[in-house]
């Protein structure tokens, strides 16, 4: 009999019967049951810490438990608010407090890990993970979600907004504020006078 047990946690007693293969894969048998565990999110999840921590000593910083998590929570996914973050992180550690994670995503920000923008449409300010290259984004007006977008301005917009206007651009931003396909589909667009 051979059962499959997800989220395994990567760690084995040294004992006869278990075997580690280069796939993540862990094969422990026990009377006369063999298990296999799947280690490699487990792998993955401390390789990325391993990485965040890097990203936080190059830039000087502590490597804080708080800003270890932000940083977690920011890499996978798309801007949040600090409440946002806060509710993501305190599955993980209930001891964090609102005020930790909004000093930290601002100094994060402040040291170029975290990108802030504030959206017009509710002038919270939200952080994501900063990649290098500036992430633009589509912003439902209906259900206030928010998608990636790859739209991209022209290549000398700079010079052509310093040529017309006398304006000097520093980074882009773009956000495009409309109706996603889940509220155009259920007639959300139309009630908010689409």
């Amino acid at each position: 009999m051979c059962r499959e047990i997800p989220g395994g946690n990567g760690s084995f007693p040294s004992r006869p019967g278990i075997g580690l293969s280069p796939f993540g894969l862990a094969k422990i048998q026990d009377s006369g049951i063999i298990y296999i565990v799947y280690y490699a999110m487990k792998r993955r999840n401390l390789m990325l810490r391993k990485n965040l921590e890097n990203l936080l000593r190059e830039k000087h910083l502590k490597r804080t438990k708080a800003r270890i998590l932000i940083l977690n929570v920011l890499e996978k996914g798309l801007p949040k608010t600090a409440s946002e973050i806060f509710a993501a992180v305190l599955r993980r550690d209930k001891q964090l407090s609102l005020s930790t994670v909004y000093r930290n995503c601002e100094i994060l920000a402040e040291q170029g890990l975290l990108s802030r923008s504030n959206s017009m449409t509710d002038g919270l300010t939200r952080y994501e993970f900063a990649r290098g290259t500036e992430q633009n984004h589509a912003v439902c007006l209906s259900c206030r979600r928010i998608f990636p977008v790859d739209i991209e301005l022209e290549k000398n917009y700079k010079d052509a907004l310093s040529d017309r206007y006398g304006f000097r651009a520093d980074t882009s931003r773009i956000e495009i504020y409309g109706y996603c396909k889940d509220c155009i589909r259920t007639g959300k667009d139309k009630q908010n006078g689409a």
